[in-house]
């Protein structure tokens, strides 16, 4: 039977492959510890995760206008 974490990381890795970037805001300490033991957090990267919404945005934006992207 899967876990959570394991199901997360499926779907991270699933995202990833289709060059999706996934951010996770507000992580507390509990789970930032599966992330880490399960390989999730390299996955992901620790530059995904923030402390604020309005932080992830900022970041995403800035990620969009060096790609060129654009957010539908």
């Amino acid at each position: 039977m899967y876990s959570a974490i394991q199901i997360l990381y499926e779907i991270v890795e699933a995202y990833k492959s289709r060059s999706v970037q996934v951010y996770f805001v507000r992580l507390r300490e509990q789970p930032l510890g599966m992330f880490k033991k399960s390989g999730l957090l390299y996955l992901v990267g620790e530059n995904h995760l923030f402390r604020k919404v309005s932080e992830a945005i900022e970041c995403i934006e800035l990620d969009i206008s060096k790609r060129g992207t654009t957010v539908v």
